[in-house]
């Protein structure tokens, strides 16, 4: 095996970024050391060194230079430089890493091009597929498909990204990687209070700001607290347009061939606009949240460490422009979109020494809550299911128009998950000629979601709902469950209202055991 070489990141030719990524990434690795470290060049200039970056890609403490796995940090200098604390942002500056989506809140992580294959947003919770790269928070696994958690960067030591399967210490979620937020930690040598600002101005867009606070206090020898708060908004520089949307009637009238009356002149198909949803810079995305931790030097050998982390994002329009439209950085949404997406982050530590192993008891809760409302007019362009949605006639009865409405549709998500991990795990001495690390994992997970398909568009004035009747090839049609017998779902409580045309409903449990090992051998220097 061969170790990294730090200065890969540096070129620019490898990693296809920005000069100003370089310039991160030069920082990251080779930040200047001070002359009596390095000594001088011949123009007696300081000489520069590279500065050893501790990382824990193996669960253990080890140099960057020193881990035979692929493995590159960004430090918490050059996260500042770069002003990198959302997660779009901190994304751009780390090597063979992308995040794709359309909004924060709603990315995937992908790792040297490797995904497993991904729905849109409306879907995602009830497709059941895992991510192929893990996002950690320190110890907790946090990914999420189609939603990776929209950790802001707030007091991070380093970003480490490891690229290549990380299943034999990482577990599920890694087969093409892994992304680790590692904190800064409750430090009891010292005080330390700062507070920082930004304000930005967007060509075109609204402008932004934001403020991070941390305070660390050592209330004795042995025990710190450290606690961060922030607030940060970023202005939004994508237009909804005016616009106007008709269903398509040759589609409608297709669907309804064969069955019963084909649109005539006593049938319509309305058109829908936007006029009351036009706006400038309409998706400007908020953080708001804080990070408190707790540090114990429980005795020489063990130390525990308890945080609980709180956040708030909030969105409102579209994040996704349509090149169609007249008017550059321009969307055409016909629904007020918008996304709430809350979690909370509970965990701890136990480190420690027994019978001559390095011990880690890693545990963690996390709870996230997701509402937001999905613009899904466009639904209506094709395909066989456009007349149960957009029509109301019964397609059996040629005596009953085919009445069709305003196409204005959204999606309503209420997604709530509470995640239990725990982790228990054993290591020799990292510095002897061979090396055991061996532990159990467990993961315990529950999500509730109900995803309401409705008409935005109120039609309840005609005195007819739509799909009123599906087709079960029976000749006699059937009244949809949903409106005839208002039926409640799993999670809902009391009969879904007139407007609602599809639902899904429903809980799903994930449990998981894993146990896990390596054994290391040095066969030479």
């Amino acid at each position: 095996m061969t170790t990294p070489n730090p200065d890969a990141v540096l070129d620019p030719c490898k990693w296809r970024r920005s000069r100003l990524a370089v310039a991160i990434a030069a920082a990251a690795a080779a930040p200047p050391a001070a002359p009596e470290d390095g000594g001088a060049t011949g123009d007696g200039q300081p000489r520069r060194v590279l500065e050893e970056v501790i990382v824990t890609a193996t669960r253990r403490s080890a140099s960057v230079q020193d881990v035979t796995v692929s493995v590159r940090a960004m430090t918490d200098d050059a996260l500042a430089e770069a002003g990198a604390q959302s997660f779009d942002k901190y994304v751009q500056f780390l090597p063979n890493v992308v995040g794709a989506g359309n909004g924060p809140g709603k990315k995937e992580l992908y790792i040297r091009g490797s995904a497993t294959e991904q729905s849109g947003v409306t879907v995602s919770t009830q497709q059941g597929s895992a991510p192929g790269v893990a996002l950690y928070v320190d110890e907790q696994p946090v990914s999420f498909g189609g939603r990776n958690l929209d950790y802001y960067a707030a007091d991070l030591e380093r970003i480490e990204v490891l690229a290549g399967p990380q299943g034999t210490l990482f577990g599920a979620s890694s087969q093409s990687g892994n992304v680790r937020l590692i904190t800064n930690k409750p430090d009891p040598s010292g005080f330390e209070a700062r507070m920082q600002g930004r304000y930005s101005v967007t060509r075109g867009g609204s402008p932004g700001a934001g403020v991070e606070a941390v305070l660390n206090v050592p209330v004795a020898d042995a025990l710190a607290v450290r606690a961060v708060v922030y607030s940060d908004t970023e202005g939004g520089w994508i237009d909804n347009v005016p616009a106007t949307f008709t269903p398509s009637a040759e589609v409608t009238d297709r669907n309804s061939a064969g069955y019963g009356p084909r649109l005539g002149e006593a049938d319509s198909v309305v058109s829908a606009r936007n006029d009351s949803l036009v706006k400038d810079n309409w998706n400007d995305v908020t953080w708001r949240g804080g990070r408190l931790s707790l540090l114990y030097d429980l005795s020489e050998n063990w130390s525990a460490l308890m945080q609980h982390t709180a956040q708030t994002l909030a969105t409102e329009g579209v994040f996704i422009m349509d090149p169609n439209l007249a008017r550059r950085h321009a969307s055409a949404a016909f629904a007020p979109e918008f996304n709430r997406d809350e979690f909370a982050l509970t965990a701890w530590t136990l480190e420690g020494r027994l019978a001559g192993l390095d011990a880690v008891y890693a545990g963690g809760r996390l709870s996230r809550q997701v509402d937001s409302v999905v613009d899904y007019t466009h639904y209506n362009a094709g395909g066989g299911y456009v007349t149960y949605y957009l029509c109301s006639g019964n397609l059996y009865d040629a005596t009953d128009p085919n009445n069709c409405y305003d196409p204005t549709k959204q999606f309503i998500d209420d997604t709530s998950t509470a995640r239990d991990t725990h982790e228990l795990r054993f290591s020799t001495n990292p510095g002897r000629r061979w090396r055991l690390l061996a532990g159990a994992y467990m993961n315990e997970s529950e999500t509730k979601h109900i995803g309401d398909y409705t008409d935005a568009a109120v039609n309840r004035a005609h005195g007819e709902h739509i799909s009123n009747f599906y087709n079960d090839d029976s000749g006699d049609g059937f009244m949809l469950g949903n409106v005839a017998l208002r039926t409640p779902g799993v999670n809902s409580v009391g009969p879904r209202g007139p407007t609602v045309t599809f639902f899904n409903d429903f809980t799903r449990g994930e449990e998981e055991l894993a146990f896990f090992g390596e054994i290391a051998l040095d066969l030479n220097e």
